[in-house]
């Protein structure tokens, strides 16, 4: 049986679990039912300023929130030495609109005290932590995403984005800019790679271990089909959605599975339009294991980063150092080259539809 519908889960899974109205919460939108999820009592072991304080008028916006789990300290460090150094400066290129970019890494609490330590350390270097108070453990990355958006909610409300990407991926900060400029009037949108008609996994399907983390049992979720949605290492949300999902998640029980849950379960509860990357330009995109082509990096917003330092090589090559090209192929067979700074333009739908590229790298 096919995914029914956000409604038919929110019956199942309250059914199941016997879960019955929380008293004494106010919802944040009365029409989306009753609340059984509380977003708000979320604290903060370490936080940054508010958005107005970083944030100057007149300008378009983007908070960038990086999922890291506590103990990546590599991750974060290959993140700061990599892509982080492009962030205010591709913000500042010259274009239509200026853009101001806020930054943080979004951890929970590790269950050791020298651990804790050592991101105590980390932040008073760098002040670029926001660290919620729970546990820090992969089944609760749903979690770790609503005290995301409700740290937004309450401290930067008025961002025209948030970008959620995890740690283990590589952003084109260019095309992120790019992005923000072209699409800031795309109210109650959730942007991404979209995946379609996928099948759970159960425990018990051949798999790798690291795989496991991915299943769920038919009495969680007892569908063949997961519904539609964007795929969890990256995706944009525009600041309008930040208030309307946290009211979704009130009312809808929770998955483990925080991409199904986030933005497809939930933004089908509030309403928010899906806007699926059509190509070749893609918000995320995974070229599998390689560094992406010339042609690759110059479309993509954000792809997986096993080595953050090759991502970044590849891009400096192609964008400032000219070791690299990208060219289309003409009808008569020959090569065009194409100009880096040359802007991007990002397409989407909200229905299914394949991509296409013409695009190949020449060094």
């Amino acid at each position: 049986m096919s995914y029914p519908g956000v409604e038919a889960h929110t019956r199942y899974a309250a059914s199941r679990s016997a879960l019955s109205a929380l008293t004494g919460v106010e919802p944040l939108v009365p029409g989306f039912g009753p609340v059984i999820n509380h977003v708000f009592p979320f604290r903060y072991r370490i936080s940054i300023p508010p958005c107005p304080d970083f944030f100057p008028k007149d300008s378009r916006t983007v908070f960038v929130a990086v999922i890291s789990a506590s103990h990546h300290f590599e991750k974060r460090r290959a993140i700061r030495n990599t892509w982080r150094t492009h962030l205010n400066a591709a913000a500042q290129e010259d274009g239509p609109l200026p853009i101001s970019v806020g930054f943080a890494f979004v951890l929970g609490l590790p269950n050791d005290d020298e651990t804790q330590s050592r991101i105590e350390e980390e932040n008073d270097l760098h002040g670029d932590i926001i660290q919620i108070e729970m546990a820090d453990v992969y089944n609760s990355l749903p979690r770790k995403v609503l005290g995301t958006l409700n740290w937004l909610h309450a401290n930067c409300s008025k961002v025209d984005f948030a970008f959620k990407v995890d740690d283990d991926v590589y952003v084109n900060v260019r095309n992120l800019v790019q992005f923000v400029r072209n699409h800031h009037r795309s109210y109650h949108s959730v942007f991404g790679y979209g995946n379609f008609d996928r099948v759970p996994m159960r425990l018990g399907d051949a798999m790798s271990p690291e795989h496991v983390k991915w299943t769920i049992t038919f009495e969680e979720y007892p569908w063949n089909t997961y519904p539609n949605y964007m795929s969890g290492p990256a995706y944009v949300l525009h600041g309008s959605t930040i208030r309307l999902l946290l009211a979704a998640c009130q009312t809808t029980p929770m998955i483990r599975l925080e991409d199904v849950y986030i933005t497809s379960m939930c933004a089908e509860k509030a309403g928010v339009k899906m806007q699926f990357s059509v190509g070749p330009s893609w918000v995320y995109f995974d070229p599998g294991r390689m560094v992406p082509t010339a042609c690759g990096l110059r479309q993509y917003i954000a792809w997986p980063s096993e080595n953050h330092t090759h991502s970044h090589t590849a891009v400096e090559n192609f964008y400032s150092l000219n070791k690299t090209r990208c060219e289309t192929i003409n009808a008569d067979g020959t090569y065009t080259p194409v100009d880096p700074h040359e802007p991007v333009h990002f397409r989407f739908s909200q229905t299914k539809t394949p991509a296409s590229s013409t695009m190949i790298e020449q060094n």
